[in-house]
């Protein structure tokens, strides 16, 4: 015999009901039913704790490792030039990531180059503009102090370094000079002109003076 829901559920509502439970009997076949139900869930739960099943579910979603992840950071400031590595790559220790761009980095090396330059040109000469009033000693010992000094002038030698701007000096003089001579010359020269301007025109006066004597 098979029942259906309905009937299995207002069966129970009887049951529980005092009154109709006096009156109605549940049937012995309809407790064997439910009784095996039950065991069959019994024992899949039981199956389903002690055993582990592996179902293949196609689903969205991200994906997860156990693995230590590291993130690479780079502490200096810049633009990335080229990327050498794709995500999924392995790389190991040493490997090139990326490529910087060097650019202003290189403007920074080329100023700080050229501020040591400056400075290292100043120190050495000074050295040597104290190297002929000191002692052989103190000589030395600054000798040894600015033994790691870039020294810029020794190319072209440091007497003809210290004495370049003298010259150059000196030249710019000789061309004052020459400047001011010429312009005297040409001031004579226009000073000469006028007195022979003057001359003439007295001549021309003592002419007039005899012509006027004589016409009176």
């Amino acid at each position: 015999m098979r029942y259906s829901f309905d009937e299995i559920h207002a069966l129970n509502l009887l049951s529980d009901n005092g009154y109709y439970s006096k009156r109605f009997n549940t049937p012995k076949d309809l407790k064997v039913v439910t009784m095996i139900i039950l065991l069959i869930l019994a024992g899949i739960l039981a199956v389903a704790i002690l055993f582990k099943v592996d179902k293949i579910v196609p689903a969205k979603g991200v994906l997860e490792t156990k693995a230590e992840l590291f993130a690479v950071r780079n502490n200096q400031q810049g633009y990335v030039h080229e990327v050498h590595v794709i995500e999924g790559d392995e790389v190991k220790a040493g490997d090139l990531l990326v490529t910087f761009d060097t650019r202003l980095l290189d403007l920074d090396i080329d100023a700080l180059q050229q501020r040591l330059v400056r400075l290292s040109r100043a120190l050495w000469g000074d050295y040597y503009q104290l190297a002929t009033v000191i002692t052989a000693n103190k000589k030395t010992a600054l000798a040894a102090k600015l033994a790691d000094m870039p020294l810029p002038i020794v190319q072209v030698g440091w007497q003809q370094a210290l004495v370049a701007p003298i010259e150059q000096a000196l030249r710019q003089n000789k061309q004052a000079q020459l400047d001011i001579t010429t312009q005297l010359q040409q001031r004579q020269l226009e000073l000469n002109a006028q007195e022979r301007a003057l001359a003439m025109d007295k001549r021309q006066l003592t002419s007039m003076q005899n012509l006027y004597k004589k016409a009176n």
